[in-house]
């Protein structure tokens, strides 16, 4: 189960990463634009976080030494 929750984090991270890229690439035609892009991508990240937490098991996470 603990593989299952590490396969869907480095997934998450993945996807996070390759938003950063999309908006650093892309010239954006004003700074409200690529406010209004980041902002949705940081609430659908946000939502995506919270359905995942939502699901998990405590016995599936891993203790932080």
């Amino acid at each position: 189960m603990v593989g299952h929750v590490v396969a869907y984090d480095d997934l998450l991270n993945a996807v996070i990463v390759s938003a950063g890229l999309f908006m650093t690439a892309f010239p954006f035609s004003s700074l409200v634009q690529l406010a209004h892009v980041a902002g949705f991508a940081l609430i659908v990240t946000g939502l995506v976080e919270a359905v995942g937490a939502s699901r998990r098991r405590a016995g599936m996470l891993r203790p932080l030494h």
